[in-house]
């Protein structure tokens, strides 16, 4: 159903066609277009996306490709595949303290998105137990998302206070703060 090229390893996809049901496309700088350089919709492009990313072996690139992969496969919604690249860079290749602290915050986000707060807590718990330098305002702001999420506004409270204190406002963390108001306030 999916013929792709021997160029699909080269650059994730970059600008590489393919032929899906036997309509040609094209995977360019993270979109699908098709032949005439239009955009399908949103479930073609759900569809083909997971497949190319299935077809793409991120384990043999560095790990600045492996980031970009998790970031193109969450933006298509690829949440099972993004998760499992991440838990493949948190434990092939966390010796880059940087790199760990950008994709936490896109594992919790993650997990909450598929209804999974809970999972989305106790990772993020898990390396901030780990060392203090994983520590990052979008971090926390996650997880006081996630805390809301199961209705522990104390907890949710204290990482959103530690967020602000870090970089101040940001909307996400807003939202956050909003959340518990209207929860706590009655």
């Amino acid at each position: 159903m999916l013929e792709v090229n021997d160029d699909l390893n080269k650059g994730l996809f970059k600008n590489s066609p393919f032929k899906y049901k036997g309509e040609k496309y094209y995977y360019m700088d993270g979109n699908i277009v098709d032949s005439s350089f239009i955009t399908p919709s949103d479930s073609l492009v759900t569809e083909i996306t997971n497949l190319l990313y299935k077809l793409f072996d991120y384990k043999l690139y560095p790990t600045a490709v492996v980031l970009q992969y998790i970031k193109e496969t969450k933006k298509h919604n690829s949440y099972n595949l993004a998760i499992t690249a991440i838990e493949y860079l948190l434990n092939e290749r966390n010796d880059s303290v940087n790199y760990v602290r950008i994709v936490l915050p896109i594992l919790t986000s993650i997990y909450r998105e598929c209804g999974k707060s809970q999972a989305a807590i106790e990772q993020g718990e898990k390396f901030l137990s780990l060392s203090y330098k994983y520590k990052s305002a979008a971090l926390l702001t996650s997880l006081a998302a996630a805390y809301c999420d199961i209705e522990n506004y104390i907890k949710a409270k204290q990482l959103a206070n530690e967020a602000w204190a870090i970089s101040g406002f940001s909307p996400e963390l807003s939202s956050v703060f909003q959340r518990i108001k209207a929860n706590t306030e009655k």
